[in-house]
């Protein structure tokens, strides 16, 4: 069926000296465009390496070397070590009232007869261990007034229940790792489908990420990190930080980035590698006062931007070659991509020519085949 559908195809054919003139015209259009493409695509990866540098730079302390000198003659250049204080000091605060209002419902609950259960205790904030003179020594090199330390000591961890929801009804989106763009820091969910109702949350146990935290994968990818513009859920290829008043969430989620290499390395190794909740929190964080974190996220966002912009151009530019490309044959078979000369052979003489040689073959064939009967 194929052969006979190909068969009855019907192509134009030019004079044979045409022919070799277009071929040789497509093939050199198209080494000029293999070129293009190569060129571009080797934008693309140079583009990614860039992004990588810039992150590098950033919490090496390079993109604000000089806003520090500024603010330290100013007198205004605020240490990491007051900051983590600060943290320390509010998370504190923070599990004295989480106390008070757990008494309060208590007494509530004992008051009413001890109906229902007995609300649950709010359990201590984990503080980690600091990282020891090797760990720092390997990470590398910080400001005077940079101090490394683990997420999970200047953001509230939050890991999603193992028990995965039987309906999405509702509202309130459940994000997996496909929902996350490796490139940004943002999800879109103006189209996110799936999602939970307040109901399911509450009978799945499920845990409630507030909006503005911020996400990472812990498994077999790393270093994929986003901001939840919303509430939502999460499954358990993610974990959560609740934003710190002293951590500026686009901060924390470009180091987390930067940090990527750490999780592969400290990744358990399995079948699918992963971080645990332990490792999760232990990813090191260069820690700065806030107004250096403010001011390295504008530098570098402003860097980013012009990437995200050349990569829009190259990606227009890749799809115009490949138009280009469509183009180019398009042309050489309706005959306007090389001049035709009046005294190349005609193309009817090259069918008559065709014709001829198909009679003898198909001759040839025949003798061949009565030949072989005949033995």
């Amino acid at each position: 069926m194929y052969l006979k559908t190909l068969s009855e195809l019907k192509v134009f054919l030019p004079p044979l000296a045409e022919q070799h003139r277009i071929i040789e015209k497509i093939e050199e259009l198209f080494s000029d465009l293999d070129d293009g493409i190569a060129s571009l695509k080797k934008a693309q990866q140079q583009l990614k390496v860039y992004r990588q540098a810039v992150l590098k730079w950033a919490f090496e302390g390079k993109l604000t070397a000089q806003w520090r000198e500024d603010q330290k003659r100013q007198g205004k250049l605020a240490s990491a070590d007051t900051l983590l204080e600060q943290i320390k000091a509010e998370r504190e605060q923070r599990y004295q009232t989480e106390l008070a209002q757990w008494q309060a419902e208590v007494e509530a609950w004992e008051a009413n007869g001890k109906v229902g259960k007995r609300p649950g205790k709010p359990g201590k904030h984990e503080f980690y261990p600091s990282l020891n003179e090797e760990e720092i020594d390997e990470l590398g090199k910080l400001p005077p007034d940079w101090r490394w330390e683990k997420a999970g000591n200047i953001c509230q961890s939050i890991v999603p229940n193992r028990d995965k929801p039987k309906s999405f009804s509702g509202s309130i989106p459940w994000l997996t790792t496909p929902d996350i763009d490796p490139d940004k820091i943002s999800v879109n969910l103006a189209q996110h489908k799936i999602g939970l109702t307040k109901e399911e949350v509450s009978e799945y146990n499920a845990r409630l990420i507030p909006k503005g935290s911020v996400l990472m994968t812990c498994v077999g990818t790393f270093g994929v990190i986003c901001i939840n513009s919303v509430d939502c859920v999460i499954n358990q290829q993610l974990h959560a930080f609740a934003i710190h008043p002293y951590i500026f969430a686009k901060y924390l989620a470009f180091a987390l980035k930067r940090q990527a290499y750490w999780m592969e390395d400290h990744a358990t190794a399995t079948t699918v590698s992963y971080l645990n909740k332990t490792n999760c929190n232990s990813v090191p964080i260069p820690v700065c006062s806030l107004a250096e974190q403010l001011q390295i996220v504008s530098e570098i966002e402003s860097r980013l931007s012009i990437c995200d912009s050349l990569e829009t151009t190259i990606a227009d530019n890749l799809q115009r070659a490949e138009a280009l490309r469509q183009s180019i044959l398009k042309q050489a078979f309706e005959g306007k991509l090389v001049p035709q000369d009046p005294n190349d052979e005609p193309a009817s003489v090259l069918l008559e020519r065709i014709r001829i040689s198909k009679a003898t073959q198909a001759e040839d064939n025949n003798k061949h085949t009565k030949r072989k009967q005949s033995l």
